[in-house]
């Protein structure tokens, strides 16, 4: 009972609230693991960037499946209430001894749009720890108006620690703000394959699966020509990972799969085709062999920041117009890769607590 009294609470801020991306869902949950695994108090900060609780939206959430995502969300993390306003915000202060803000492109300005000062924290008290965990810009470069960069690099230079997922994001932070960052791995790396079949009851066949798992979030509904590609290169069946298509009163309309569903589908593909990051990292998890797909207009810096240290660029497929799928069915040697993940994921940790204050 002392123990739990004496337990820091952690408010975690990051994109937590989609209803149809499972690697948003899955890094808020591992945050929220993480910090509970060493002794935190963690609880999602429920920051919602607009209100739409008509009962349309409830209708068409249930209808396309996109309620699993708040289900899920209810399951496996404690939220606050919905927080719409910064007066609400700055309610936290009374309640939270830490923020933790991450992962995820929390601090690209064109996703978090009007929210993006709060994901640094500007309704936080001074005297309050401050730290970003694996956070993402998304971009190469920083070129926002000297207004809003002025008050990012007032702002960040109030964090105790500046942990970002990708080495871009070091370079802005030292460019723009004068700030020392350090690269960790995102969040999903920090818990193993055991942990996820465990938390989430997944069913491991054990046995060379005969099916590919696709997962485009370019081409949700796989009408494209990836598609026609491997249905003409390999004579392999294929699901599709997102969902399916139902008939709902004369109607097509696209299903949304359950978060757990996702997860074992990756656990049980012979491979992975994607141009998903999180479904990249979960590939690796449960080593599972994958290709990768350009998705140019997504950017791929969060991508190749893990392929290249890992020796995996082989799986990148830069031009997937022209590219011959059996050129990258080579098997990926998970023995070698899971060494030089286990010194990134100890360093990961390592950085995250002594932003925390704690040594581990």
């Amino acid at each position: 009972c002392t123990i739990m009294k004496n337990m820091k609470k952690v408010g975690i801020l990051t994109f937590h609230f989609s209803n149809h991306n499972y690697g948003a869902v899955l890094q808020a949950f591992a945050s929220y693991v993480i910090l509970k695994k060493y002794g935190y108090s963690p609880t999602i900060i429920n920051l919602l960037p607009v209100k739409d609780n008509t009962i349309k939206s409830f209708f068409k959430s249930f209808l396309t499946g996109s309620i699993k995502f708040e289900l899920f969300r209810k399951r496996y993390l404690k939220q606050t209430k919905k927080i719409f306003t910064l007066e609400n915000l700055r309610k936290l202060n009374e309640y939270f001894d830490i923020f933790y803000v991450g992962s995820d492109q929390i601090w690209r300005p064109s996703m978090a749009k009007s929210l993006l000062e709060h994901y640094f924290l500007d309704f936080v008290d001074e005297e309050k720890i401050k730290i970003s965990y694996a956070v993402s810009f998304g971009i190469n470069e920083w070129n926002e108006d000297e207004k809003l960069t002025n008050s990012i690099k007032y702002l960040i230079s109030r964090f105790d620690k500046v942990l970002v997922r990708e080495i871009q994001g070091v370079e802005i932070c030292s460019n723009k703000f004068n700030i020392k960052a350090e690269c960790v791995l995102d969040p999903t790396l920090l818990l193993s394959k055991d942990d996820y079949v465990e938390l989430f009851n997944l069913k491991d066949r054990n046995k060379k699966s005969k099916f590919i798992g696709i997962y485009l979030l370019s081409d949700k509904e796989l009408k494209g020509d990836i598609s026609k590609k491997i249905n003409s290169q390999l004579c392999a069946p294929h699901i599709n990972m997102y969902g399916n298509i139902i008939n709902l009163f004369g109607f097509n309309i696209f299903h949304f799969n359950h978060v757990r569903t996702w997860l074992n589908h990756i656990l049980n593909s012979e491979l992975i085709i994607t141009d998903s990051f999180h479904c990249m990292v979960f590939s690796i998890i449960f080593k599972r062999n994958f290709i990768i797909i350009n998705n140019k207009y997504r950017g791929n810096n969060r991508i190749l920041n893990l392929l290249e240290p890992l020796n995996l660029m082989s799986r990148f497929c830069e031009k997937p117009e022209t590219f011959d799928l059996t050129k990258y069915l080579t098997p990926i040697d998970f023995d070698s890769i899971s060494i030089k993940l286990s010194k990134e994921i100890t360093n990961s940790i390592t950085l995250l607590l002594r932003g925390l204050n704690q040594t581990i």
